[in-house]
């Protein structure tokens, strides 16, 4: 391809990989389709978007008309969140049990520690998960002992009832029945009963309504990265090959001019792992599309700074330093629950040779969004974390909607940018062992 042909898009293949969204997949797509609008009146492009019919996975077609070049882009999600979800404990104590786990891993390895030195706001609020359980347990044992009291107070007049009731109950001779022992241990056994029935339940009311606290649901989600010390479950690697051969097969396709990837939070280091594995096997073509990564509101550290996220630290390693794709990581400081200009390959150890991914752009929130939007969301998290994929009114370098629909490659969009000086790119991890990386890594295969 020219220079020309390699920045103009006509086809388009986008692959979306979200995080461990508490959002229904279908959901997407009508987010897609509300903000698209918005983002049309201020950018001035007409965006039509409407669902598939009949396939396989979730997605969606657009068809952007800007600057009379009319864009054709396939989406498609990949969904991975039910891979968590089948780990979920039925009964709230299996949470407590992993809360523990989780948290002894996180501790004894210093991945914890050496996260905090980065960005203490998204450890702090990756507790919350933690906190929360820990509070609902401490209501359940503050609920219960008022509720065993109140039992006391019953079986203690219980008690002395049964007792005049039995010391006034003759037997035909006139000798009177003073062993009540049986009574009492009756008694005693129904108290406790009641008293464990009581906390059952309500530890039971808070999953229940877990809709509302989402500890149990975030408590999971750490847990399954956390369950093998960051190494991929083999569900998990067979799912990232499927993700892998669907952009292999958009990659094989003439007719499509640019592959993109945009990953999400907790989805950004599964995109690096599928498009490293698509690297390793060779299916990006020099006279093929081109390949982008766009990687927002990133939480890598999480998973890369573990003991044993070997095949995760490779992952990022080989993409620093591959001239075959072009990858950009966006991130607003004003999101506290990301990892905000934090270079998650080279804070992970790996940083290949002459490596040049990703390119860290910030984005700021104060400036993209108008005051009023700006102060209506700036309290909701979820939100501001999910803010990267919506509308602005002041959209600058970065219009979701554009890189995703409109006529230009990530590479042309973000030619002649340099990562910003504000990055932060200090190896911090302890742990820097890896397979897979790229040539010339200083990182060794094993620890």
């Amino acid at each position: 391809m020219s220079d020309v042909e390699e920045t103009q898009v006509r086809k388009r293949k986008v692959f979306v990989l979200p995080g461990h969204d508490p959002i229904s997949p279908q959901h997407h797509v009508q987010v897609y389709e509300g903000e698209s609008a918005k983002q049309g009146e201020v950018s001035e492009f007409d965006l039509r978007v409407w669902r598939k019919k009949g396939a396989a996975s979730y997605g969606w077609l657009a068809h952007m008309d800007i600057d009379d070049v009319n864009v054709e882009s396939d989406f498609e999600l990949m969904v991975w969140n039910d891979l968590v979800q089948d780990t979920m404990s039925r009964t709230p104590f299996g949470s407590y049990l992993k809360l523990i786990k989780t948290a002894w891993i996180y501790t004894t390895s210093g991945a914890a520690r050496q996260m905090m030195s980065l960005r203490k706001a998204p450890v702090l609020l990756s507790m919350y998960p933690m906190i929360m359980l820990i509070l609902q347990l401490l209501a359940a044992v503050v609920l219960t002992v008022v509720i065993a009291e109140i039992v006391r107070e019953a079986l203690a007049w219980s008690m002395s009832g049964g007792v005049w009731l039995l010391m006034t109950l003759e037997l035909g001779d006139g000798e009177r029945i003073e062993d009540f022992t049986v009574f009492a241990m009756i008694m005693q056994a129904t108290a406790i009963a009641i008293v464990i029935c009581v906390f059952v339940r309500i530890l039971n009311w808070f999953k229940a309504k877990d809709h509302f606290f989402f500890a149990h649901y975030l408590m999971h989600e750490f847990a399954f990265f956390a369950r093998k010390s960051g190494q991929y479950s083999d569900a998990l690697e067979e799912r990232l090959a499927q993700f892998g051969a669907q952009i292999g097969a958009a990659l094989a396709d003439d007719a499509v001019d640019e592959v993109l990837v945009v990953a999400h939070s907790s989805g950004v280091h599964l995109g690096v792992s599928v498009l490293a594995d698509v690297v390793r096997a060779q299916q990006v073509r020099p006279d093929g599309p081109a390949l982008g990564l766009v990687t927002l509101g990133h939480i890598t550290p999480v998973v890369s700074f573990l003991p044993k996220a070997e095949r995760l630290r490779g992952d990022l390693s080989l993409l620093s330093g591959c001239v075959d794709i072009t990858w950009v990581d966006i991130s607003a400081p004003a999101d506290p629950t990301c990892f905000a200009l934090v270079d998650p390959v080279s804070v992970s150890g790996v940083a290949a040779v002459g490596a040049q991914w990703p390119l860290t752009v910030p984005l700021s929130y104060t400036q993209v969004l108008a005051p009023s939007t700006w102060q209506d969301i700036q309290w909701r998290l979820f939100r501001l974390h999910f803010q990267y994929m919506c509308a602005f009114e002041n959209p600058g370098h970065y219009d979701y909607f554009q890189i995703t629909a409109g006529p230009r490659t990530l590479a042309a969009r973000y030619d002649g940018y340099a990562s910003t000086p504000s990055r932060i790119d200090t190896a911090t991890s302890r742990h820097t062992s890896m397979v897979g990386g790229a040539l010339g890594s200083p990182a060794i295969p094993a620890e």
